[in-house]
Formats: C-alpha cells, sequence, structure tokens
C-alpha cells in the first residue's frame, strides 16, 4: 500500500484521509494546529472539523512537513485562497510524486486555479485533481460516493484511480483538469444564488429556473475555457451542482440561505463561492460572455446590490429563446 500525504486539517482532507486509511494505505495528514494534532493521534477524533467520527490508527497527524518527504501522493486539500501563499513558502517539502488538488474555487489575488498555482511551484506533470459531489460527513463514514480524478494525461490518471479508488468512494478518470476544476468553481457560486432564491422565499422552482440557467453559464465559460462538454455535464460539474444546490450542508448554500433571508451572509465558514464569484465574471468579461446568475451573485456578495434587487435580477431577465 501506499503512503498518502494530506495537506489541510479541514473535514475534507480529514474525509479523505480516513477513507484511505481503512483500506490500508498509509495517511500522514500535515496541519498546523497542535492542538488538533494531538487530540487525532491521541482520541482518534478531529472533533473541530469531522466530530464523532472515528478516525482508523494508521491516520497520523503532523506540523512537521519533514513527515511527508517519503509520501507517494500528496492531496493538497487547502482552501483555495490559500494555496499561493502556503505553496510559495512550503513547495521545497512537497516530494517529486503526483500532487492532487482538491480546493473548489479560484484564487481572488492571481485568478488562477489550484492546478494551475501548483504548476508554478511543482512539475507540471506531477499536478492533478480530484473533485466532485462527495460531502465530507458522508465520505468519512464510508457512504458511496463517485469523484472524478483528472491528471495531465488520461494514462496517469487512470493509474491514480486504479491507486486511491476503494468501495465507497469510486472514482472516474479524465484527462480535463481545467474542467474539473472550472465545475467545481463555478458550482459553488451558482449554490449561493439557489440559496438566496430559497432563503427569501421564493420556493423550489425558482431554484430549479436558478440552478438550470446556473449550469448553462458553467457550460458557457467551460467552452471558453476550452473544457470538455462532457466534463462540466458530469460528475465534477453538474453532479457537484447538483448536490451544492440543494443541501444545507453546503457551505455556499447555507451562505445564499442566510442572505436572502435578510440574516447576512457570515456563516462563520469558508464559502469558496464568495472568493470566486469576481474572478469568474472577469473570465467572463475576458471573453465577452454575459453570465446574469454569476455576475449577480458576485454583485450580492460583494456588497454592491442588497438582496431585493439581487432577487429582482435572478428572476426578472428579459424574454428570450431558452437556447
Amino acid at each position: 500500500m501506499s503512503k498518502i500525504a494530506i495537506i489541510g486539517g479541514g473535514a475534507f482532507g480529514t474525509a479523505l484521509g480516513a477513507v484511505l486509511a481503512r483500506v490500508d494505505h498509509n495517511v500522514i495528514q500535515w496541519m498546523r494546529d497542535r492542538d488538533t494534532v494531538d487530540m487525532i493521534n491521541t482520541t482518534h477524533i478531529n472533533a473541530a472539523r469531522l466530530d464523532g467520527v472515528a478516525l482508523p490508527t494508521n491516520l497520523v497527524a503532523t506540523h512537521d512537513l519533514g513527515h511527508i518527504k517519503d509520501a507517494d501522493i500528496v492531496l493538497l486539500v487547502l482552501p483555495a485562497q490559500q494555496t499561493h501563499s502556503w505553496l510559495s513558502q512550503n513547495h521545497d517539502d512537497i516530494p517529486n510524486v503526483p500532487v492532487l488538488c482538491c480546493a473548489k474555487g479560484i484564487d481572488r489575488e492571481t485568478g488562477l486555479f489550484q492546478s494551475q498555482i501548483a504548476k508554478k511551484f511543482c512539475p507540471s506533470e506531477n499536478v492533478g485533481v480530484l473533485s466532485g459531489p462527495g460531502f465530507a460527513s458522508e465520505i468519512a463514514i464510508g457512504m458511496p460516493t463517485a469523484l472524478t480524478i483528472a491528471a495531465s494525461n488520461l494514462e496517469r490518471a487512470q493509474a491514480l484511480q486504479q491507486m486511491l479508488s476503494t468501495d465507497t468512494m469510486r472514482l472516474y478518470a479524465t484527462d480535463d483538469i481545467l474542467g474539473v476544476e472550472l465545475g467545481g468553481a463555478m458550482k459553488n457560486i451558482i449554490a449561493i444564488g439557489c440559496g438566496v432564491a430559497i432563503g427569501a422565499g421564493l420556493g423550489q422552482s425558482a431554484r430549479a429556473a436558478l440552478l438550470t440557467r446556473g449550469f448553462s453559464e458553467m457550460v458557457k465559460l467551460g467552452m471558453a475555457l476550452s473544457a470538455k462538454p462532457e466534463t462540466i455535464g458530469g460528475l465534477s460539474g453538474l453532479g457537484d451542482l447538483t448536490l451544492s444546490a440543494t443541501s444545507k450542508q453546503s457551505r455556499n448554500y447555507e451562505m445564499g440561505l442566510s442572505l436572502g433571508a435578510g440574516k447576512g451572509g457570515n456563516t462563520g465558514k469558508t464559502t469558496e463561492g464568495a472568493f470566486s464569484a469576481k474572478v469568474a465574471i472577469d473570465l467572463a468579461n475576458e471573453h465577452n460572455l454575459e453570465l446574469p446568475v454569476t455576475a449577480t451573485v458576485g454583485r450580492l456578495v460583494e456588497g454592491e446590490i442588497d438582496i431585493k434587487t439581487a432577487v429582482k435580477e435572478l428572476l426578472n431577465r428579459p424574454l428570450g429563446t431558452e437556447f
């Protein structure tokens, strides 16, 4: 079995570590917080992120990057907004092995996806992506999950697929790295809009309309960036959007619910869609694309419009043909 390094102490990283450790991989999870390291190594629970989930004993936490030097695979499970600064400081500690990016967002400062950032600091052929529709709380306890794994070529992706798939976490391979990341970033933005609709009391039908029109925006931007249509329509695109835009377990949907109900959007949790919306709008403008759902969500989270105006913009688009 392989030694797998998880970079990040959050719920998703811990969940991935747990499911991989249960099939006898040796998992080392790096995190900054020493108290959480001690907690995981003594009680085998990450109470701060996945309270109540028993972690395998072969998942070991550390705050020493020296412990990942002999890893066979690195899973980079840091928030998209932290990736550049972390890699700029610590890239020398990353071994020359596959590095899979697991964040779902676009860096606000650089305008880059996580894999594009990683390629600045790691060999390009090593960088891939792991993404798709999966909540950490479900993955961690072994509920069935299907995700997408992308690498620089299909053969490499298939090798990683064979190495990391388990009975409960099935991975599907592709070489469309950008398409996978675009789906993960855009679905967060659209999920905020869907949450706004429900939070504002507009009903399930309005949410379905926003989800569908938002998905069409994901397809438009994906085509402009040369992503494969089947990737956008697959697990890491439509699949992840469907999950995130319909469940209160989604942080971005939860933020939208709060905004729609007039309570403000501060849920105390990382919501990547709020950071990514402005960058997605900039990308759309570069390609002369009109993405009204994305634009309205972006203006709302930036404080440029109030909730009443946002609801009006989301629902009162000019009449026209559907396609």
